[in-house]
């Protein structure tokens, strides 16, 4: 957690860094930005009253999904173990997958497409970075909840993958946090929020949530979770960047640079 609070700070001075040097008349965030994290908070804790029908059924949907995939969590990952030894693959994984359920790559990516929006004056994609920057923030916060709560072990080959050892909310901080995926949970809440604001091109959509999917598998593949961790986490991401695409609290405002 301290690493996302470094890099958001990295990342905010990076984006007022950006505006310096452009022209007289900016456009930035206004006061509501800001604000927004701690509404989205409040209204992220209360989202029982924000859900429609539809959103249940997609509860309901990856309740059942992750109940028939828990049955064969030992053996999922039991094969894994058996065909996770391809130095390329696992290279892929580390270096250019995964990171992008952490801090660094999405941080990086946030200040350049702020950026390039700052320069050549593209209001909507200034907009969409600060929106993943909120979103990466918050995602990185929520995600850590459920882990503290269940406290599921994570695949341990030493104990014939045993996927039925949760230790729950009664036992202290016992560094059980395998349930669910905090990778999976960042990967798509990003896409999902990227996606919403630029639906229409179908291409960067299924991209990026091909790169949260593959992101959600490497996590899995090298026994970091077990699929059921991967999917809970996928589906709370992927609601989570929803929730938060639909909070239209804030905007974009012309200032006058001194």
């Amino acid at each position: 957690m301290k690493n996302f609070l470094l890099l958001f700070f990295l990342v905010f001075s990076a984006l007022n860094v950006s505006s310096q040097y452009q022209d007289s008349i900016l456009c930035k965030p206004d006061k509501y930005y800001w604000k927004s994290y701690l509404t989205d908070t409040r209204d992220v804790i209360l989202f029982p009253k924000h859900l429609t029908k539809k959103d249940w059924y997609f509860i309901g949907g990856t309740l059942v999904a992750a109940t028939a995939l828990y049955t064969q969590d030992s053996e999922i990952q039991k094969f894994y173990d058996r065909n996770n030894d391809n130095e390329t693959v696992n290279n892929i994984i580390d270096y250019v997958v995964e990171p992008w359920g952490g801090a660094l790559y999405p941080s990086i990516a946030i200040v350049g497409a702020y950026g390039i929006g700052s320069c050549i004056k593209d209001e909507r994609l200034k907009r969409v970075a600060l929106l993943d920057l909120k979103t990466l923030v918050l995602a990185a916060g929520f995600s850590r909840v459920p882990k503290y709560i269940f406290q599921r072990h994570r695949p341990d080959p030493t104990n014939a993958f045993d996927h039925t050892q949760w230790e729950g909310p009664f036992h202290g901080l016992t560094g059980n946090y395998s349930f669910p995926s905090g990778h999976a949970f960042i990967a798509f809440s990003l896409a999902a929020v990227t996606a919403t604001e630029y639906k229409e091109k179908r291409g960067l959509v299924i991209a990026l949530y091909t790169l949260a999917a593959l992101t959600s598998f490497g996590r899995t593949f090298q026994n970091e979770h077990w699929s059921t961790d991967a999917l809970v986490g996928a589906s709370m991401g992927y609601a989570f960047g929803r929730f938060i695409s639909r909070q239209k609290n804030w905007t974009l405002v012309n200032r006058i640079q001194p």
